[in-house]
């Protein structure tokens, strides 16, 4: 990606480079035509911040050559680990911006503004939660297999989740009842629902990513995007994408746009009346500078997203490091990285939109970031 320094951090970035050693960091491995000077214009806003990586990766490995340790600035090997010091929103603590941790693959942060509460779910460990006036509960234990990974909530307060595992798609009520289930299209089961879009109408719209062994792993064009009518009939708005992943309304409800994931775009598509869709269109491309090993480069892509009162999109980018902000109009507006981890897989914004929640998947995390 052609990074750029986020907005949002500058203030904090000067504190932390007050620091002889900043509180934390990313680790980002060096791929070939990297430099010191280009990694810390891009992450760190400034050439001369190239020191801090290097105060930064030598005070994490040490003088182990097998890892980040830099005796030659100007050689930096391809695969070698590097420490970015990316500031930590809140003073520098990490453990201020953790709202929940050592969750299995968590998912899905959704304010409800209906109940007041944040809720998220655990797709590897079959929970849902709920964190309100800061205390976390048990909202619901699925059965074993379900997935839960995408969520909203409807007008009525219904809420509406994907179960990735189990390949269904339900309705329920506030206290965990499910009222609805969407396991089939003509018959024909689901590959991986993963996330979910309540409309204006009281429609939804979700996607239907595909399986791993043969749909994440190879990119192949098995997903699928399908509408349910406010009178409940399940309808096939597109098909044959690359693992269609996150998914959100414009303010307006006249465009959805849908994460291509394993093509690293964002579409977008024009909404009728009816709820079908004009034909796909590419909205934003995201960059490809991935932050994890070579080896999994190719699950580099847009996770899921929110949408804020202006319109922009908050994408998260899985195995990117980051969240990026997408005006209406399809330009990058800033980039938000984690202060620990490359896995963001979902976001979401609090009702005064100063604070970003977003799940890291891979650490178990759930961030809670300030971004005014």
């Amino acid at each position: 990606m052609k990074k750029v320094l986020p907005a949002i951090l500058t203030i904090v970035l000067i504190l932390a480079f007050a620091r002889s050693v900043p509180a934390a960091g990313v680790t980002y491995i060096v791929k070939p035509g990297d430099s010191l000077s280009g990694l810390a214009l891009n992450y760190l806003g400034n050439r001369q911040a190239a020191g801090e990586i290097i105060k930064a990766t030598n005070a994490r490995h040490g003088d182990d050559p097998g890892y980040g340790f830099i005796k030659d600035p100007n050689r930096l090997r391809n695969g070698q680990k590097l420490v970015l010091p990316l500031p930590v929103p809140g003073g520098g603590n990490l453990d201020a911006v953790i709202l929940d941790r050592n969750l299995n693959f968590p998912e899905a942060p959704f304010w409800s503004k209906k109940d007041g509460c944040l809720y998220y779910v655990e797709w590897g460990g079959d929970k849902m939660w709920k964190y309100k006036d800061g205390q976390k509960s048990l909202f619901l234990e699925n059965a074993k297999g379900d997935g839960p990974c995408g969520m909203d909530q409807a007008e009525n307060g219904d809420l509406w989740v994907a179960m990735y595992s189990s390949l269904k798609v339900v309705r329920m009520d506030g206290q965990g009842k499910v009222l609805a289930t969407y396991d089939n299209y003509n018959g024909a089961e689901f590959r991986g629902p993963n996330d979910v879009a309540v409309d204006a109408r009281g429609g939804v719209y979700f996607t239907d990513s595909g399986n791993f062994e043969d749909d994440w792993a190879t990119g192949r064009p098995a997903g699928a995007l399908y509408y349910i009518t406010p009178e409940g009939r399940l309808t096939l708005v597109d098909s044959r994408l690359c693992y269609s992943n996150g998914l959100s309304l414009s303010l307006d409800g006249k465009r959805l746009y849908v994460n291509e994931h394993r093509k690293n775009r964002v579409l977008a598509y024009g909404v009728r009346p009816d709820g079908s869709l004009s034909k796909r269109e590419v909205f934003f491309r995201l960059d490809n500078n991935c932050l994890a090993e070579d080896q999994y480069a190719y699950e580099l892509g847009p996770d899921g997203m929110c949408r804020d009162s202006h319109g922009n999109l908050w994408v998260a980018h899985y195995r990117g490091g980051k969240v990026v902000v997408i005006s209406p109009e399809g330009k990058m507006l800033r980039q938000v990285y984690l202060p620990e981890g490359f896995n963001p897989t979902n976001t979401s914004l609090s009702p005064d939109e100063k604070t970003l929640y977003v799940s890291e998947g891979e650490l178990g995390y759930i961030y809670a970031l300030p971004v005014d």
